[in-house]
């Protein structure tokens, strides 16, 4: 008997062996053909490439906030079919070589959608538009989509900036304008576009005033400013640079309106008198970031964005977080859904398929629609930029008033 009872155990365990060991090669085929558990559907990484230092880096955090809160409130949704967003980020010293290589080494860990912060950072892609891997900014100005076939920008273009301007020195009978702005590339596309457009509009430029971004004392710019004759300065910033230009403009008690861009709300201008930023500071913004009269945000999501996730994690304060950088990764999972995954070419087929021959696509909210195009990748509406005063509601921080 105790013989049969061994031989009974020994059996089973033969059959129980034989069932482990097609289970384990029916999960193995399972996997070899693309079918995978929960567990091992791995996650979908993201590559942040810009500056982490230096004046410049103002812009980077609120985009890294936006990214990485996007991607908290998708995970927790259960991802993308199945598959979590991670960010990773790295900092290229504000170099587009260290650009092209941080893109390499993020490749390097199977990394195909990229975030460039800046111009040079998209300009750097150049030897990777080969469709091996999709990349996403938010920049003033238009790359031309034959050299950049895989770049796609959430940002309006510095033309509707200075369009906006130019209407607003229309109304007030400002013609006599001087261009002030620094040397870096991204900033001297205004230059280009003034230009073009100020002589259409019978404005003279009496005034080029470049500066290095590093700059620390804007007391003699503010002399030349006086100097010409000027009666409106539009001026073109980001960061600390933009702190001190508006606070030697205020010391040296200069009494012209200052038309600014995109970037010029990114100083931290605390230090500035209030006063004075009511009376002349203007710069140019998205309706996502403007108050109506009554002093709420104009786009009611964006406000509830503002006050669930970013005051609450980042404090009462302005350049935290959404806007267009939240309209970017809501564009990112939008086409990853669309393409069925992480495929560079059909993911820039479907943001082409939002061409203004159809009903465009809104990734967050109405009347903010992208139209993207075989030959347009720059897909912000011009009729949500708006030039708005540099000051707003305490209540809103980041958040300001329209100009008229």
């Amino acid at each position: 008997m105790r013989f049969l009872a061994r031989h009974r155990r020994s059996r089973t365990r033969r059959v129980v062996s034989g069932v482990v060991v097609v289970l384990v090669l029916v999960a193995s085929i399972l996997v070899g053909a693309g079918f995978t558990t929960h567990k091992q559907a791995g996650v979908i990484k993201v590559g942040w490439v810009g500056p982490l230092s230096g004046s410049f880096a103002a812009a980077s955090a609120p985009t890294i906030n936006s990214l990485k809160e996007y991607f908290n409130v998708i995970n927790k949704q259960g991802g993308v079919k199945g598959q979590k967003l991670q960010l990773l980020t790295k900092d290229d010293g504000f170099s587009p070589a260290n650009a092209l290589q941080a893109v390499r080494d993020f490749e390097g860990q199977g990394v195909k959608i990229f975030y460039m912060q800046y111009e040079y950072d998209a300009r750097a892609t150049t030897p990777l538009q080969d469709g091996s891997a999709i990349f996403f900014t938010a920049v003033p100005p238009i790359l031309d989509v034959k050299d950049f076939p895989y770049v796609f920008n959430f940002f309006p273009p510095n033309k509707y900036a200075m369009l906006k301007n130019v209407q607003y020195a229309k109304r007030h009978g400002l013609n006599k304008i001087a261009l002030v702005t620094n040397t870096t590339a991204q900033f001297q596309a205004y230059f280009d576009v003034a230009h073009d457009m100020l002589p259409k509009n019978n404005m003279s430029i009496v005034l080029e005033q470049r500066y290095d971004p590093a700059t620390t004392d804007f007391s003699p710019i503010i002399t030349r400013v006086k100097q010409s004759g000027a009666d409106c300065v539009m001026v073109f910033n980001v960061g600390t640079e933009g702190t001190r230009f508006y606070s030697a403009a205020a010391a040296a008690g200069l009494q012209l309106p200052l038309l600014g861009g995109y970037g010029n709300a990114s100083a931290d201008l605390s230090s500035v008198p209030q006063a004075f930023l009511n009376k002349y500071g203007f710069f140019i913004t998205t309706t996502p970031f403007l108050l109506d009269a009554k002093g709420n945000p104009v786009l009611k999501k964006y406000g509830a964005l503002a006050r669930s996730i970013f005051y609450h994690k980042y404090g009462l304060k302005a350049n935290v977080g959404q806007g267009s950088g939240w309209n970017t990764p809501a564009g990112m999972v939008w086409a990853i859904r669309k393409a069925g995954g992480v495929d560079p070419a059909k993911m820039k087929a479907a943001f082409e398929s939002t061409a203004r021959a159809t009903s465009g696509v809104a990734f967050v909210a109405r009347p903010l629609v992208y139209h993207f195009s075989k030959s347009y990748h720059s897909g912000y509406p011009p009729s949500q930029v708006a030039l708005a005063h540099l000051y707003g509601s305490p209540k809103w921080p980041g958040f300001y008033y329209g100009a008229k």
